[in-house]
């Protein structure tokens, strides 16, 4: 945040979104997880006009436990659904999950 308002250049982007912000607060969170988790949720609550890396429909994965299947099956998904199956997430990072490390990484904060 310091770097928006320190003075010297800046694009014109930049620009026009310092000079429309009229309040800020902070949020403390535990960890960096935390924080891009926070992100990701107040994006896609207050659409901001100057932030498109998060305003699409997409959310962080989440893994899936099919336990009331006979061979329960673990999978990896976007959209977590009451049908019995455990869900481990979300995560930030899908590329992470989908590695063999990934799988049975503890990421949970």
């Amino acid at each position: 945040m310091r770097s928006y308002f320190r003075k010297g250049k800046k694009d014109g982007k930049t620009e026009r979104l310092v000079r429309r912000v009229k309040d800020m607060s902070i949020v403390l969170t535990r960890n960096e997880k935390e924080a891009f988790l926070l992100e990701n949720n107040l994006i896609k609550e207050h659409q901001p006009k100057y932030n498109l890396v998060l305003k699409d429909d997409k959310t962080y994965v989440s893994l899936r436990l099919s336990v009331q299947d006979k061979f329960p099956a673990l999978s990896i998904t976007r959209t977590i659904k009451d049908d019995g199956a455990l869900y481990f997430g979300p995560h930030p990072y899908a590329k992470t999950q989908r590695t063999s490390s990934g799988w049975f990484n503890p990421c949970i904060p």
